[in-house]
């Protein structure tokens, strides 16, 4: 479901109910106490209140009302809850809660668009290469479609040997409040661009191929299981960045012809902030996460003899 303006307005109404639910039940605890064979009700008494506690010789009970309460008729209730205007300090949570909200709100709005321009920039910046590449991108109505302020969708079609193209930009979220409060104290997420390319069937050997970054190798080879199967590291390429990815393939032919393409080895420099030579300063993380090739199955299947 997606998480729409309403639902702030109706998470507001539901917080604000149920605060004030609970600090009447609070505030008007009674107590009951038997008086002449009939109930009588009083109230616990705030700190701060200004009502007087019913005397405690009319509200104790007598031994005879006990034993006209269990033995005799039902006992008549006789209401005697002491009350008192309401004032602002009842209610300074619901308040304090309510401008939260509030303010939650209008930065919602003020930034649900914060990261637009981005979208706009890299669109701007990539759009020779989806041209060139492609024959058609997009919708007629938008070259990138926004699924949510943080979430940019895109496909492309209309090469050879290729089906099509899938991907996403997923961004910081710099619409919500919170998160981007608890971004800024523990910077955890970034800026991310994710696209699948599948290519027509039988259009090349059956092989796998990965460049991944180095501190992700563990990680992404548990979660791709072709990967951990077939693949092994290559550690012998030449003006591979080694120090900062992992080559992993069982096609050792297709790796030394990858890399020795002079365009490749330049931008995997590039994504680590050096010249082609490995000189420079480097980026304290890696533009590039992962590059994966495969024929394989997202899952594996319980026999692997049934992929032949």
């Amino acid at each position: 479901m997606k998480f729409r303006p309403k639902h702030l307005f109706l998470l507001l109404v539901l917080v604000l109910a149920l605060a004030s639910f609970a600090r009447a039940a609070t505030n008007g605890l009674a107590f009951l106490a038997f008086h002449d064979g009939d109930f009588v009700a009083g109230a616990i008494q705030d700190e701060d209140d200004d009502f007087t506690e019913p005397d405690p010789e009319q509200a104790a009970p007598t031994a005879e009302a006990k034993r006209s309460f269990f033995s005799g008729p039902p006992a008549k209730v006789i209401p005697r809850v002491a009350t008192r205007p309401a004032r602002v300090t009842d209610f300074l949570s619901e308040i304090g809660l309510a401008l939260a909200l509030v303010v939650y709100m209008i930065y919602y709005y003020l930034n649900s668009e914060a990261n637009v321009p981005l979208v706009k920039a890299w669109y701007d910046n990539t759009d020779q290469i989806w041209s060139s590449n492609f024959a058609a991108m997009g919708n007629p109505d938008a070259k990138v479609i926004k699924d949510s302020p943080r979430d940019y969708v895109f496909y492309a079609t209309g090469r050879m040997y290729v089906k099509y193209l899938y991907g996403y930009l997923r961004f910081k979220p710099r619409h919500d409040l919170l998160q981007s409060i608890i971004e800024y104290v523990w910077p955890i997420e970034h800026d991310e661009l994710v696209y699948k390319i599948a290519l027509n069937d039988n259009e090349s050997d059956d092989f796998v191929f990965a460049i991944v970054r180095k501190d992700k190798y563990k990680e992404i080879s548990k979660e791709r299981w072709d990967l951990e199967t077939f693949g092994k590291p290559r550690t012998d390429l030449p003006n591979f960045p080694h120090q900062y990815y992992t080559l992993v393939t069982d096609a050792p032919e297709f790796a030394t012809q990858v890399v020795s393409e002079p365009r490749i080895i330049k931008a995997l420099w590039a994504a680590v902030g050096l010249n082609d030579r490995g000189q420079g300063t480097p980026l304290k993380e890696p533009y590039l996460e992962s590059i994966e090739l495969t024929d394989m199955p997202a899952e594996k299947p319980a026999r692997l003899a049934s992929l032949n």
